[in-house]
């Protein structure tokens, strides 16, 4: 019982990050919004990996937007990216 509580809770917890999190505008009329676009591959510290489009006015930025949809409660990092969109 105390697994599926759990589990709930992450999944809650999963939800409403995903209805903060900012949209990713790209192509001409975005401007410089996400002059950057990246194929993101993310670690935790157990290893576990998670991949996610970033994107943004620099690389920082770019990352950063992947680490926000990364789920909650794990400490991501970057460990390979590939440019998918930029000058």
């Amino acid at each position: 019982m105390v697994v599926c509580i759990e589990k709930l809770e992450r999944r809650r917890e999963q939800l409403e990050r995903s209805t903060r999190r900012r949209r990713l505008a790209v192509g001409p009329d975005a401007g410089l919004a996400s002059r950057y676009v990246f194929s993101v591959t993310l670690r935790d510290d157990d290893g576990a990996e998670w991949q996610a489009i970033g994107g943004g006015a620099t690389v920082d930025e770019a990352l950063g937007f992947a680490l926000e949809s990364a789920p909650a409660g794990r400490s991501w990092r970057p460990v390979r990216w590939l440019e998918l969109y930029g000058d």
